[in-house]
This record gives C-alpha cells, sequence and structure tokens, in this order.
C-alpha cells in the first residue's frame, strides 16, 4: 500500500498491491493499522455501501452535514470511474477547488475522503462497482446534496451525463447551501 495525499488537505491516494497468479487475482483494499499510521488519521468504518452504475451515470455531488461530517474510503472494484472529490470547508485554502482521480479494478487505486469534501463520481463503464466505506451511518437528514452544474465549482466531466438522479438533478448551488448553514467550518 502507498498512500499519496491529494492537493486537498486530508484527502489521500491509496494505491493498492494486485497480487497474480494462475487463479486471478487478490488487493487488500484497507488495512486499519497501516491506513492509520501512514496517515497520521483515525478512521473507524461502521458501514459499507456498493453501488453498481451505468456508463455515463453521474453520482452526487454528496456531503454530510451532521457534525463530525463524513470520513469514506472508495473503491472501484468493477470498471471504471472518475471521482470527484470538492473541498466544501468554509475555512479551508482550497475550498471550493475539486480534483478528479480516476479510479478502477485494473489500477487498484482508492481514495480516502475527509469530513468536509464534497464526493461525485461518473460511471466510465456500464456495471461500474464502486465499494465505500464510511465512519457514520446514513442518515437521511445529514445527507446533503450540491448540484454537479454548479458554475462555482464548475466539474468537468469526460463525457456526457447520460444518467442522474432526480435527487441530484435538483440539488441547490454551493451558494443556497451555504446560506443555509449546511456547510462545514473545518
Amino acid at each position: 500500500m502507498e498512500i499519496e495525499p491529494t492537493k486537498l488537505k486530508g484527502c489521500f491516494l491509496i494505491k493498492n498491491t494486485i497480487h497474480s497468479d494462475n487463479r486471478g487475482h487478490f488487493t487488500e483494499l484497507f488495512r486499519s493499522s497501516n491506513f492509520n499510521n501512514l496517515t497520521e488519521q483515525l478512521f473507524q468504518p461502521v458501514q459499507t455501501n456498493l453501488s453498481l452504475s451505468h456508463m455515463g451515470a453521474v453520482r452526487g455531488i454528496h456531503f454530510s452535514s451532521a457534525q463530525n461530517g463524513q470520513k469514506k474510503f472508495v473503491s472501484c472494484v468493477n470498471g471504471r470511474i472518475n471521482d470527484y472529490l470538492v473541498d466544501l470547508r468554509l475555512e479551508s485554502d482550497t475550498f471550493g477547488q475539486w480534483q478528479k482521480i480516476e479510479l478502477s479494478q485494473q489500477n487498484s487505486i482508492s481514495i480516502f475522503i475527509d469530513s468536509g469534501i464534497g464526493h461525485a463520481f461518473q460511471a466510465l463503464e456500464d456495471n461500474s462497482i464502486v465499494v465505500y466505506h464510511v465512519d457514520s451511518e446514513y442518515s437521511q437528514s445529514s445527507e446533503k446534496a450540491i448540484s454537479i452544474h454548479d458554475e462555482t465549482i464548475n466539474l468537468v466531466f469526460d463525457m456526457p451525463i447520460m444518467h442522474i438522479s432526480d435527487k441530484d438533478l435538483r440539488a441547490p448551488s454551493l451558494v443556497e447551501i451555504e446560506k443555509k448553514g449546511y456547510l462545514p467550518n473545518t
């Protein structure tokens, strides 16, 4: 496991080792002791989610408005996605900035997403499967979304958006979310 910081403080790119033989391959995606030592982050997953997306599908920009936010560890175990991290921390030097990272079964890269970071992804292939571990259970009242079309964020997608949920399509702008007081301060 190799870990590199991203341009957004508290987020990390994890390059996992793929072990191949005549049976196929094996990859260890997450080991708490290694991750915590290498990043100096305490991450204790309490829920694991899996999504299957069709090519061109977009999910996000999602974040938690809960007091402690929600940290995520994201891996693409089948297919290929562009993963987007958006800094929503009001007092961050990189507030409003984003970073795109390709995740796939082939490159075996995972991403750790700190609290206060919005998350979105676009499936670049059919049957793209994303697994993500989170450090707090889902709470409908804390789950928030920002429009992927927000002009102040200005996400750039590599292909047309072919599938999106009604919730994400109707999501408010960053300015509207900020006015409601949902954005984290740190």
